[in-house]
C-alpha cells in the first residue's frame, strides 16, 4: 500500500482502496556489473550495519587483526590529539572526540578498521576530502573540512585516521526539536541554500557527486541549546494532523516520548537507516553525544599535554557576517560542549548548516557504485539502473527540503504482499508527483521488473494520485499560498528525467529563496566581479 508521509493513501478521508493487487512472481535479483575495487570492498556493506551508532558498543568481536583499533580515552595519537570520549562507532570505523594540543581545539578523529579493503576506501574518500578542502581556502562553501589524515600502527594492523572539525547538531535533531512538527519556512530555506551552496561547490568545482544526502548528514554550525518543544510558526497543525495511521508493530520507545509518532518515527530517532544503501554518519562529528562528559577530569591525567579550558577562537565563513546578535560561546564548558547557541529564526547565523560525510562520495566521472543513496532519498534512476549523475543529489535535496517542512519522509517505500520496496516507491513517486515518462521507464537496467510494455507498474496498478501542493495543504495545513510556493520549489529538482532536473546553481537563484538576506560572502563576491570588469 502507497504511502505519503507515512499515512496510507487509503487512510485519508474521502480516498477508497484502489490499490489493485496482481500476484507477482519471486523478483531475480538484480544483476550487478562488474564491480571495480571498491565495490567489492566489505567497506560498502548495508547501512544497517554501516551507520555509526551513539548508543552501546561495538561488537568485541570487531578487534581484532584487520579490524577496529582499541582506542582509549587518554591515549594520543599522532603526538598532539588527546582522546577524551567515544563519539560514536560503526562498521566502518570508530570516532572518537579529541583535543588537538597545539591549539587547544576539539576535533573528532575517525579510526578506520585496518583491513586493507577499508584502508582502500578510506584512501579513495581522503583523496575527495582534500580536493573539497584545497579548492575552499577560506571555507566558504559550507562543506565540512578534513584537518589532518595519518596511518597508527596498532596491535591489529595499520589503521588510517581521519580528523575534522567539531560541528553542531544534525538536522534529524532539529527535526526531533520541533517534535516531527516541521521547521520554520525560514530556517529551512536558509538550510536549503547552505545545502545548494555546497551541493553546487561539490559539482561543479571538485566534480564530485556526494550521493547520500538526508538529514544526518547536514549539521549545523553550531549545537542546539538546551531542549524545548517549539511548534512550527508558518502554520496551524493541530494533533490530529501528525499522527497518522500504522499497521507495523510497535518499535521501541523514543528517548523523548512523542505521543503523536508512528512506531516507524520513534524507531528513526533510535536508528535512521535505510536497508540497502551504506552510510557512514558523520552526526558523530557532532559533540552533542558527549553532553556529560567531563573533559577536565583528563588535564589532570596527562600532564605531558597542555590543555586549556578553552578553545582557540573559531574562525569560520561568517567571521565577516553580522554575528553581534547571536549568543555563541566558543568556550568549553565542563560538559564539553563548544559552540551552543540558542535557534533564532531572525538571526541567519545560529542556523548555518554544513554537508558531511562523503564516504559514499564519488567522482562525476568515475563512480565506485551502482546502488546509491540512503533509500527514502533514492532519485528514480537510481531505482531503475539508469546511469546517474549530479542530478541525483538535487533529487534528494527535494526529498530533504520536504521532510524539514512538515517532518515526515516524503516517499516511505514498503513491501507488500503483492510487490515490492521498489514498486512502492516508484508508486508513491507517481502519486505525488505525475506519470514518470515512459521512455526514461523503460530505459533502465531494471525497468522490466517493475513495469509492461506500456511504461505501466506491473504490479501496483490504480494509483491515488495527490500532488504535492495538495498534500502540502491538506494533509499538513499551509495556506494555500505557501503550500504552491513550495511545490514550485520543489518541482524542478524533482523531474523524473534528470536532464531536466534543475542545478544547485539555478536553484539558488530560484525565488523562494529570494526572501531571504543575502549571505556577506556572496556580496563579496559580487563587488569582486563588480571590481574586475572595471
Amino acid at each position: 500500500m502507497t504511502t505519503i508521509g507515512g499515512t496510507a493513501l487509503t487512510d485519508l478521508p474521502g480516498l477508497k482502496p484502489t490499490a489493485e493487487r496482481k500476484k507477482k512472481p519471486k523478483k531475480p535479483k538484480k544483476r550487478k556489473p562488474a564491480k571495480t575495487k571498491k565495490e567489492a570492498s566489505p567497506a560498502f556493506v548495508s547501512s544497517e550495519e554501516e551507520d555509526y551508532s551513539d548508543d552501546g558498543d561495538e561488537s568485541k568481536k570487531g578487534y581484532r587483526l584487520g579490524g577496529y583499533h582499541p582506542v582509549q580515552p587518554g591515549d594520543v595519537y599522532n603526538e598532539k590529539y588527546l582522546v577524551l570520549e567515544k563519539l560514536g562507532w560503526g562498521h566502518f570505523s570508530t570516532v572518537w572526540l579529541c583535543r588537538d594540543s597545539t591549539n587547544s581545539a576539539l576535533v573528532a578523529m575517525k579510526v578506520v578498521k585496518s583491513a586493507k579493503h577499508y584502508t582502500e576506501a578510506a584512501q579513495d574518500e581522503i583523496k575527495i576530502l582534500k580536493v573539497i578542502a584545497a579548492n575552499d581556502v577560506v571555507h566558504k562553501k559550507r562543506c565540512l573540512h578534513l584537518l589532518d589524515s595519518f596511518e597508527h600502527k596498532g596491535p591489529h594492523g595499520k589503521h588510517v585516521c581521519m580528523v575534522f572539525e567539531v560541528l553542531g547538531s544534525n538536522l534529524l535533531e532539529l527535526i526531533k526539536r520541533y517534535d516531527y512538527r516541521g521547521i520554520p519556512i525560514k530556517i529551512v530555506q536558509s538550510i536549503i541554500r547552505d545545502v545548494l551552496i555546497a551541493l553546487d561547490y561539490l559539482h561543479t568545482q571538485c566534480d564530485v557527486i556526494h550521493t547520500d544526502l538526508k538529514p544526518e548528514n547536514v549539521l549545523l554550525q553550531y549545537a542546539l541549546d538546551k531542549p524545548q518543544k517549539r511548534k512550527r510558526l508558518d502554520s496551524v497543525q493541530s494533533q490530529d494532523a501528525v499522527s497518522v495511521k500504522t499497521n507495523n508493530t510497535a518499535q521501541e520507545d523514543a528517548p523523548t516520548p512523542i505521543s503523536t509518532l508512528t512506531s516507524d518515527k520513534k524507531h528513526r530517532i533510535n536508528k535512521y537507516v535505510s536497508d540497502e544503501t551504506d552510510s557512514l554518519r558523520f552526526s558523530t562529528l557532532s559533540i552533542e553525544s558527549c553532553e556529560e562528559h567531563n573533559i577536565n577530569r583528563l588535564e589532570s591525567d596527562n600532564n605531558n599535554i597542555s590543555l586549556d579550558n578553552t578553545s582557540e577562537e573559531n574562525d569560520d565563513s561568517n567571521s565577516n557576517e553580522d554575528s553581534s546578535s547571536a549568543e555563541i560561546s566558543n568556550d568549553v564548558s565542563n560538559d564539553g560542549m563548544i559552540n551552543r547557541v540558542e535557534l533564532d529564526e531572525n538571526n541567519i547565523n545560529t542556523y548555518r548548516a554544513y554537508l558531511v560525510d562523503y564516504g559514499n562520495a564519488c567522482w562525476t566521472r568515475e563512480h565506485f557504485a551502482e546502488e546509491i543513496q540512503t533509500r527514502q532519498y533514492r532519485a528514480p534512476e537510481v531505482i531503475l539502473g539508469i546511469k546517474y549523475s549530479t542530478s541525483v543529489d538535487m533529487w534528494s535535496v527535494g526529498c530533504l527540503a520536504f521532510e524539514l517542512l512538515t517532518g515526515d519522509l516524503l516517499f516511505e517505500p514498503k513491501d507488500g504482499d503483492s510487490y515490492d520496496k521498489d514498486d512502492d516507491h516508484l508508486a508513491q513517486m507517481i502519486e505525488v508527483l505525475g506519470r514518470i515518462p515512459k521512455k526514461f521507464a523503460l530505459s533502465g537496467k531494471y525497468s522490466r521488473h517493475h513495469f509492461n510494455n506500456s511504461g505501466e507498474l506491473k504490479f501496483i496498478r490504480k494509483l491515488s494520485m495527490w500532488g504535492l501542493a495538495e498534500v502540502l495543504e491538506q494533509k499538513y495545513k499551509f495556506e494555500s499560498d505557501k503550500a504552491k510556493e513550495i511545490a514550485a520549489f520543489m518541482k524542478p529538482i524533482m523531474e523524473f528525467l534528470p536532464e531536466k532536473r534543475a542545478t544547485a546553481a539555478q536553484m539558488l537563484k530560484h525565488k523562494w529563496l529570494a526572501e531571504l538576506p543575502p549571505l556577506e560572502e556572496a556580496v563579496q563576491e559580487n563587488q569582486n566581479l563588480e571590481a574586475n570588469k572595471e
